[in-house]
């Protein structure tokens, strides 16, 4: 089975970037090409995601249990993102960049920690096909929202949050499940926050629940509940009270 863990997602970029980018480029400018990023000039933010993966390989390596010498891999990580910190992103030129990647193996470490990762079963991912799956749901719920006869601050503020959670999912190469995870988490509590000035007439429409019951079967699928990083999914029984019209 392919890998897809946080590690595994970085060393396929860097390795991409290594093959195709042109030493006199920016170093952006190179990650853009590996990430498939459109016109990255107007689109800088996209990069966050980048520095969220880098941070999210050394957590994940940190959890490893299992391995001899640990520290070396998790040294290796830091200095990749050391490497982006010092030349800096926008800045320095990918030539800089590469030729430390190459000179000190990182690439070589980067991998070893993929397998290990995967060995431990310590990153859950989802495959294309189920993104795909989960894409298609939430965009029909999209649509679905957009059409129904919700009042507008409602109609607004659920378009809103799927709007997010599609976005994290076409994202998932670099924010994978972490990213995800929070998204939807983040979700379930906006809704159940939100849900107090919500009108019986909104919450008796079959399109709120409909969102909900996704959010949740969603958040099972990614193991909100056990989490290493502490995210907590509600019980269903605790939360679906305050979205429940009063009888």
């Amino acid at each position: 089975m392919e890998q897809n863990n946080a590690a595994r997602r970085l060393c396929n970029i860097l390795e991409r970037a290594i093959a195709n980018g042109k030493d006199d480029k920016i170093i952006y400018q190179v990650i853009a090409e590996a990430l498939a990023i459109k016109a990255p000039d107007s689109n800088k933010y996209a990069f966050t995601e980048f520095f969220v993966l880098l941070a999210e390989v050394e957590h994940i390596t940190k959890q490893l249990k299992k391995v001899r010498g640990l520290d070396k891999y998790i040294e290796a990580v830091q200095e990749i993102q050391s490497i982006f910190f010092t030349y800096g992103m926008f800045q320095g030129q990918w030539n800089s960049v590469r030729s430390t990647i190459e000179g000190r193996n990182l690439i070589l470490g980067l991998d070893a920690c993929a397998n290990f990762i995967a060995q431990e079963k310590i990153d859950p991912s989802l495959g294309e096909e189920q993104l795909k799956e989960y894409l298609q749901q939430c965009e029909a719920l999209l649509q679905e929202v957009m059409e129904s006869d919700l009042s507008e601050d409602i109609k607004t503020f659920l378009v809103v949050r799927l709007e997010e959670i599609c976005t994290a999912i076409r994202h998932y190469s670099l924010g994978g499940p972490e990213r995800l995870r929070t998204v939807v988490e983040a979700n379930i509590g906006g809704i159940i926050l939100r849900s107090a000035a919500i009108s019986s007439q909104d919450k008796e429409k079959p399109i709120f629940q409909k969102i909900f019951g996704w959010l949740l079967t969603l958040g099972g699928v990614l193991d909100l509940a056990s989490n290493t990083q502490g995210y907590l999914l509600p019980k269903v029984a605790e939360i679906t009270k305050y979205l429940l019209p009063p009888s």
